[in-house]
């Protein structure tokens, strides 16, 4: 007989966990000092509120998506992530996470986005900047949807910023640029492009997450609104704080305003005519063949020639030939001593003496 590891839970609060969780409150109010009087009002009050609905039904949904998980995909839960303005994140076996989007993300929801089918239609697997997606499934009777990902291992770009050197930033830039390249030539946008939605890999690649947000752009407005948070991530990684850089990228700032910005960050003349292109509507295709990123970064100069120089020849003596070095047998074999020989000599034997041919 088959037994669900995570059988479903009953809708409907149980009796006993009602009761636990008003003992539990009114025992925690008391710790804190309340009245007797003061503790039974806010179980009363949490009784009004349906707290104890609300708590429940947060133990049916993890159950039941966590059951869809083991038994479906054969996947265990092995943590918490985090949590997310729409969704929780678990980590799972094998090396990948679940996104549980929350009621409003998900089917029937009023910002739900069929993200999973997007990426399987656009071929966005292909591009190797983007977030690997790896299936997705929907519960109807607690109205959740999950997407499985790929767990992208390394650190967020959020936390490098301010840190970074100009050919850092050229490397995330570059990479960013290639997946909202990819995604922009299939009429599509991110929508949510900020250093929060990058992780920078341990092989140095930046891989670009987070595609909730992702919609179609017929007319190219999404891409424009793409390119901007481009800027302002640009400016953000160079170390500059949000309100200040979301404040130059909706302005027009001049070559001088944008070198102020970013000091004491000090970029050079390609970085600052970059930053120009992109507000004055340069789109990814474009921003990928501007010198700043197709010309390598500039080198150290090359110490001077000092001339050959003498290495004086190595000879080596030809080794010595083989020597027939005859060996006369003294006494009994027997009773005969190892034989050290120079390396490359080749004995041979003499016949014994008569005596010890007998």
């Amino acid at each position: 007989m088959h037994t669900r590891v995570h059988p479903p839970l009953p809708l409907e609060p149980p009796a006993d966990f009602v009761r636990q969780l008003e003992e539990k409150t009114l025992r925690v109010c008391l710790d804190d000092g309340d009245t007797m009087e003061e503790a039974q009002g806010v179980v009363e009050a949490m009784k009004q509120n349906e707290l104890a609905k609300r708590e429940w039904d947060i133990k049916v949904w993890k159950r039941d998506v966590e059951g869809v998980l083991h038994d479906l995909y054969g996947l265990r839960v092995l943590g918490k992530l985090g949590e997310g303005g729409q969704a929780d994140l678990w980590r799972l076996e094998g090396g990948k996470v679940a996104k549980v989007l929350d009621t409003e993300h998900s089917i029937g929801g009023f910002h739900h986005k069929p993200t999973y089918r997007r990426y399987i239609e656009k071929g966005l697997a292909l591009c190797p900047n983007i977030v690997r997606l790896v299936g997705d499934f929907a519960v109807t009777r607690s109205s959740r949807s999950c997407i499985i990902m790929e767990h992208v291992e390394g650190r967020g770009v959020w936390e490098l910023c301010g840190s970074l050197g100009e050919g850092d930033v050229r490397a995330v830039a570059s990479d960013l640029l290639h997946a909202l390249s990819f995604l922009h030539r299939r009429r599509l946008a991110h929508l949510d492009v900020k250093p929060e939605n990058l992780i920078k890999r341990r092989d140095g690649s930046t891989v670009l997450i987070d595609l909730d947000y992702m919609d179609e752009d017929k007319k190219g407005e999404g891409a424009r609104r793409d390119m901007f948070d481009t800027v302002v991530t640009l400016l953000r990684m160079a170390g500059v704080d949000h309100a200040k850089a979301s404040q130059i990228a909706a302005s027009t700032p001049t070559e001088e305003a944008i070198r102020r910005a970013l000091l004491p960050f000090a970029p050079s003349t390609d970085l600052v005519d970059f930053i120009e292109g992109l507000l004055k509507g340069m789109s990814a295709e474009e921003a990928l063949r501007h010198p700043w990123l197709t010309t390598s970064p500039p080198q150290a100069p090359a110490a001077a020639a000092a001339g050959p120089t003498y290495v004086p020849p190595v000879y080596r003596l030809p080794p010595p030939p083989p020597q027939r070095v005859p060996i006369v047998w003294p006494f009994a074999p027997a009773m005969m001593p190892p034989l050290l020989l120079p390396r490359g000599h080749r004995p041979f034997l003499l016949p014994p003496p008569p005596i010890l041919a007998r």
